[in-house]
């Protein structure tokens, strides 16, 4: 069975992704605050700093907008461990009412090292906002900006080719095997690596080894994550593991690995090793059509 698509899509430049913030906020300051970044960027709501802290650790978060009203003055020694961690991240604090903030939480925050308030009760507090998330440091390059660029350099391939090339840098929890792979995109793992095979590409394991590494990268960018933590986070069985596995993939210990390669490099090696010399192969690709194209 083949498929000839009717036309040929037209470019276009991939949306900038919205920057995703992790936030500690009031039922009646979430829908503000929602409304107010539409379009810029996406709030995960959370109920506690060790979530917050979560966030920023496995780099789903890239600020953080924390309502004075939630805190006390405990919190601040914890907003400064978090603050220490990730100097990079903007933390935020917001005001919506002050007859809800208790003074001495104010003075022990701005001591811990928070140094932008977001006074809301007016216009201007939610223009500071907007831009303070606008111009975050999001660093040069990451996970979302390597799906993006490879969609452009893919741009004629397949939905179903694009989507599992995705998976193997989105997959959460971490994916190191083909079988948890196919699981997940409902394809028995031998008929997926006969497809590879078939197709002319490298192995389906190399493509996730690499990806996998990719994500790696990314994580060990953050100067307050160790190498354990990185492993940890990506599902590495032990930190021993993950350096066992960057050995047989790129002949380099982890702590070599980690001073070679930023996130923006160990893509360019992705694509170098398994996308741009197999790029028409890629583009023809089908790994997950119907069982029955298989008999044709």
């Amino acid at each position: 069975m083949s498929f000839h698509p009717s036309h040929t899509p037209a470019v276009r430049e991939p949306a900038p992704s919205p920057v995703p913030v992790t936030t500690i906020l009031t039922p009646a300051e979430r829908s503000a605050v929602d409304a107010a970044g539409e379009g810029l960027y996406r709030t995960m709501h959370r109920t506690s700093l060790d979530e917050v802290r979560r966030d920023l650790r496995d780099q789903s978060a890239t600020a953080v907008l924390v309502s004075l009203a939630c805190c006390t003055p405990r919190d601040a020694i914890r907003m400064a461990a978090i603050l220490r961690e990730h100097p990079r991240v903007p933390m935020m604090g917001l005001v919506t009412n002050a007859e809800r903030v208790h003074p001495q939480s104010l003075l022990s925050l701005g001591r811990s090292g928070m140094r932008i308030v977001i006074d809301a009760r007016d216009s201007t507090g939610w223009h500071l906002l907007r831009e303070t998330v606008a111009t975050a440091d999001r660093g040069s390059f990451t996970i979302d900006s390597a799906i993006a660029d490879l969609r452009v350099k893919l741009l004629a391939a397949g939905d179903d080719c694009l989507a599992l090339l995705e998976l193997f840098f989105t997959a959460t929890p971490a994916v190191h095997s083909v079988r948890r792979i196919a699981e997940q995109v409902s394809v028995h793992p031998g008929t997926l690596m006969s497809r590879f095979q078939r197709a002319g590409l490298p192995p389906i394991k190399r493509y996730l080894d690499l990806a996998n590494l990719v994500r790696a990268a990314h994580r060990l960018e953050d100067p307050g994550r160790s190498i354990a933590d990185v492993a940890i986070s990506l599902e590495y069985s032990s930190p021993q593991s993950f350096g066992r596995h960057v050995n047989l993939v790129l002949r380099m210990t982890a702590s070599a690995f980690r001073t070679a390669y930023d996130c923006e490099g160990m893509y360019r090696r992705f694509c170098d090793d398994v996308i741009l010399p197999f790029k028409a192969q890629l583009v023809a690709f089908r790994p997950l059509r119907g069982a029955t194209d298989d008999a044709t």
